[in-house]
């Protein structure tokens, strides 16, 4: 199956690789953040001032995207220990999984605000109008 290992291998190029390729923005981020944006903004209604995807320029969705790729990924692996922790107590005699279920719900959903908040506090500085990316310039046409 060498097919499914290159696109495997392909994907995490893109997902994981720089946000500037050969002086364009990475198309993968880009079409990913526009997407999340339209997630964020028609079906869930959240005001921009509290996006964790603007809606622009360009160069700042790619970037708010790579930030949040990396949380998702961090999310998704606390959610893995989270529930090998459940399983694993719920393997033991007596012991009440449903305090520990709780417990680690709440750990999980305290995470994920303190990312939000994260997202939207360090990106302001490249929200401001005119801000300068040093490593990409926009084409005027």
């Amino acid at each position: 199956m060498p097919g499914l290992h290159s696109g495997i291998y392909n994907f995490l190029q893109l997902a994981v690789g720089p946000a500037v390729i050969d002086g364009r923005l990475n198309p993968f981020r880009l079409a990913l953040a526009r997407w999340c944006y339209w997630i964020q903004s028609q079906i869930f209604h959240i005001p921009d001032r509290f996006a964790i995807i603007s809606a622009g320029p360009p160069r700042l969705q790619v970037h708010e995207c790579g930030m949040l790729l990396v949380k998702l990924v961090v999310f998704a692996h606390m959610v893995s220990l989270g529930g090998w922790a459940l399983l694993t107590i719920s393997m033991m005699p007596s012991k009440p999984v449903g305090k520990y279920a709780a417990v680690i719900c709440l750990m999980l959903l305290s995470c994920v605000v303190h990312g939000w908040i994260a997202q939207v506090m360090s990106l302001r500085r490249y929200r401001t109008p005119g801000y300068i990316w040093e490593d990409w310039k926009e084409r005027v046409e």
